[in-house]
């Protein structure tokens, strides 16, 4: 699972790709990229987004 450091305390994140608005296709490719590199988010479906 993706963790998130802020303040000394771990979150994890967890985008579904599908639920995400965008303008552009690949600004919001790109937008999920970012999210799992800087912040080892998981980049998952709607329907998995809530799973433990």
């Amino acid at each position: 699972m993706g963790r998130a450091g802020v303040g000394g305390r771990h979150f994890t994140i967890r985008v579904p790709r599908d639920c995400v608005a965008h303008i552009h296709a690949d600004l919001g490719d790109a937008a999920l990229r970012m999210m799992e590199r800087n912040m080892s988010a998981q980049i998952v479906s709607g329907e998995r987004c809530l799973e433990d």
